[in-house]
């Protein structure tokens, strides 16, 4: 079906979950997902217009908790807690589409990452919520009423905006 929810418990999970249909609801009613493996990204979503609301708690192993590729998605009234990225960039909620998403109402608490002395290099990077793209925003990113905190590393960001080709400095993020 369309919706998938996850009642009660805690489910541990030794590598990450994907979800590549569009338009689903991914939800959890007292559960906890926990990551169980280091180094996991715990949720992808590749499917568009889809709805994230879920406990996610990355045990400080995964460097990842939910990854948004589809377009015009809604992250909303999750909670991601304990992320830890080893020699990687560590985040909460992280969009890499230029298709438009929509994060609110969530709480991000400790995200981490290891230090190796580089800044500039995302090693050691953490972040809260990263939106990104190698393309310029052609939908609106919306990012409100999210709660954040603990988010140490090398380079610590509780929100960050980046739209970056390579050839481009920066482009249009429609934040």
């Amino acid at each position: 079906g369309k919706n998938k929810v996850l009642k009660n418990g805690v489910f541990k999970i030794t590598s990450g979950l994907l979800s590549t249909k569009s338009g689903i609801t991914i939800k959890s009613d007292g559960a906890v997902i926990l990551a169980g493996s280091p180094n996991i990204i715990m949720l992808t979503v590749k499917g568009k217009n889809s709805l994230v609301s879920i406990e996610l708690n990355g045990n400080n192993k995964a460097a990842g908790g939910v990854l948004i590729q589809g377009a015009e998605c809604t992250v909303k009234n999750s909670k991601i807690t304990n992320i830890y990225g080893s020699n990687q960039t560590a985040y909460g909620i992280k969009s890499q589409t230029s298709e438009g998403i929509l994060i609110e109402d969530n709480t991000i608490i400790s995200i981490k990452g290891t230090k190796n002395g580089k800044l500039g290099d995302n090693i050691g990077a953490s972040r809260a919520i990263l939106v990104t793209s190698k393309e310029a925003a052609s939908k609106q990113n919306i990012v409100r009423n999210n709660t954040i905190s603990g988010v140490t590393g090398e380079e610590g960001d509780a929100i960050q905006f980046l739209f970056n080709n390579g050839s481009s400095p920066f482009l249009n993020a429609q934040g």
